[in-house]
């Protein structure tokens, strides 16, 4: 999937669309956005992901094992990266099914580019620790070498107050690039220390408050660390 703006959606990702079978969903509400702005009439051909409970998800799984052509969409980013479709692949994988990738736009390698252009990176190498929670950050281990540490979540129900403080006593007052809805018109990239970054959080979840909830509109954030 295109991160935020649909017209970063390619040609061979619509061609997909068309063609196969079964279109997997992470989330429909997005794909049928998606559709609407493509003007592509698919919506019958959609099979949401039930993320609960993945054994609830016999209505494609017979029929990959039946040959059937699937697509698997992921909302933003890959499957193989902090994603509940990546079971998909494992299953896929188990009945020795082909498989194509598409290569699209993901937030966490998107964020890393970010990264690297503000000139706070000095290595290729990141450590991915998932999704923004208090079970993710107590992770994070003290290294000496300059190395990214991200995070991917949406802003609901999220103690940001907690995790910022944890960050600040365990890595100090590392230097942040933070990446705010990216790709989208809501679109900020910020640089600094952590301290600021957390101010300039604060600040933009008082806009998200006002502003996206009347649109239904998911909140991202990507943060790295050196």
């Amino acid at each position: 999937m295109p991160i935020g703006n649909y017209m970063d959606c390619t040609l061979n990702l619509i061609e997909s669309f068309k063609k196969n079978d079964i279109i997997i969903v992470e989330s429909r509400w997005k794909v049928e956005e998606l559709f609407d702005n493509l003007g592509l009439n698919l919506k019958h051909k959609i099979v949401e992901l039930d993320r609960e409970n993945l054994s609830n998800n016999d209505i494609f799984l017979n029929e990959l094992k039946n040959g059937k052509n699937i697509l698997l969409v992921s909302d933003d980013g890959s499957p193989s990266i902090c994603d509940p479709g990546m079971f998909i692949l494992h299953y896929s994988y188990f009945l020795q099914n082909d498989y194509n990738v598409l290569p699209g736009p993901s937030a966490v390698t998107a964020a890393f580019d970010y990264a690297v252009s503000n000139g706070i990176i000095t290595d290729n190498e990141f450590h991915f620790y998932g999704f923004f929670t208090k079970k993710a950050v107590k992770k994070i281990k003290k290294r000496k070498d300059e190395i990214a540490i991200m995070f991917l979540r949406s802003f609901e129900d999220m103690d940001y107050e907690y995790i910022f403080n944890y960050l600040s006593k365990k890595l100090g007052n590392k230097k942040v690039t933070m990446c705010i809805d990216i790709t989208t018109k809501y679109e900020k990239i910020f640089k600094g220390d952590l301290f600021d970054a957390y101010n300039e959080l604060k600040n933009h979840l008082i806009y998200a408050k006002e502003n996206y909830e009347k649109q239904k509109v998911n909140f991202y954030i990507t943060l790295v660390l050196v």
